[in-house]
């Protein structure tokens, strides 16, 4: 979902760690169908169970937004790494 006009909210179902080892490589953001550069992912200020992306785009209602994450290190308070997903 998205949290304003350029920053993705993506919900995990786990609390993950912090402090927060994501990175922008580690993320991919495509609006109808091309890729957005992202400026900057962290964890969600009040819930550890969100990650925001923040991207170089103003989003529009009309637009189709696909997130895809292709890492190993972010990790759950359980220790376990966040899998991958895809669009």
């Amino acid at each position: 979902m998205t949290l304003n006009e350029n920053t993705i909210q993506v919900n995990i179902n786990k609390p993950l760690q912090a402090p927060f080892q994501g990175n922008n490589s580690q993320f991919s953001v495509k609006v109808d169908e091309n890729e957005v550069s992202i400026t900057e992912v962290k964890l969600g200020a009040e819930n550890s169970r969100i990650i925001e992306l923040r991207v170089d785009h103003e989003f529009k209602s009309s637009e189709v937004i696909k997130v895809s994450y292709n890492g190993s290190d972010i990790l759950a308070t359980d220790d376990t790494a966040l899998g991958g997903f895809f669009d």
